[in-house]
């Protein structure tokens, strides 16, 4: 407000000052006019206005002097202000960048720390889960191995099975064979040792033997045909 005030002021006093200027153009126009020079009469009257003018215009001058020096004060004192002024914003940016850097400081420490702890539990997750894969690998290699045994043992029974059965019947038709082997030796062991048995019967009946040489006889054959035909 003030400093509008003082510029209002000078440019009052340089409206003055270059008036008074102009008054004083034209009465040195109007002395150099010899056609429109004044008479004796008006002769005072301007002399005396040139006076009040040039007095007027010396008194313009000062004033407008004293207020362009008020005025360089006045520009100095707000230069002064505005010096000081700038300090105090610079102290007041410089706390606030201070304030600020902290402050980021802080927010970036909490950012770090929340990644930090979001990178710590993704981690666990991720733990936890391949944990769980591997528990979940090793049941379904397990199933897998259960059944492959399930599937092998049934194969195995299986295959005992169809073996047993073949063996089984191997050995029956071995067994049939050897029972008509030893049926078929049997008769002719039968059908030699009848034989024998006639021959000496008819050999003791001829001779007249006793019983009990009857016997050796009979006995001593059949030794024979054992040797003869591997019995035991």
């Amino acid at each position: 407000m003030e400093q509008n005030i003082l510029l209002f002021t000078i440019l009052g006093l340089t409206f003055v000052t270059a008036l008074s200027q102009l008054f004083l153009l034209i009465l040195n126009s109007l002395k150099k006019n010899e056609r429109s020079k004044p008479s004796d009469l008006f002769s005072p009257y301007y002399e005396k206005s040139e006076t009040v003018l040039h007095d007027a215009q010396i008194k313009a001058n000062k004033i407008l002097t004293n207020a362009e020096l008020k005025g360089i004060e006045f520009i100095a004192k707000q230069k002064l202000a505005m010096d000081k002024l700038i300090a105090e914003l610079d102290v007041q940016i410089k706390s606030l960048e201070e304030k600020l850097i902290v402050e980021l400081k802080t927010s970036m420490d909490k950012t770090e720390k929340s990644y930090q702890d979001y990178l710590s539990v993704l981690e666990e997750n991720l733990k936890h889960q391949e944990m769980q894969n591997q528990r979940f690998f090793q049941e379904k290699t397990q199933k897998m191995i259960d059944n492959s045994q399930q599937i092998m043992s049934a194969f195995i029974l299986d295959i005992n099975a169809k073996v047993k059965r073949q063996i089984d019947e191997e050995f029956a038709l071995v067994k049939n064979e050897l029972d008509l082997y030893k049926k078929h030796r049997m008769e002719v062991i039968n059908k030699n040792i009848i034989d024998i048995l006639e021959k000496t019967l008819e050999q003791t009946l001829v001779k007249k033997l006793s019983l009990s040489e009857h016997s050796e006889i009979i006995f001593q054959a059949l030794e024979q045909a054992k040797q003869e035909h591997n019995l035991s």
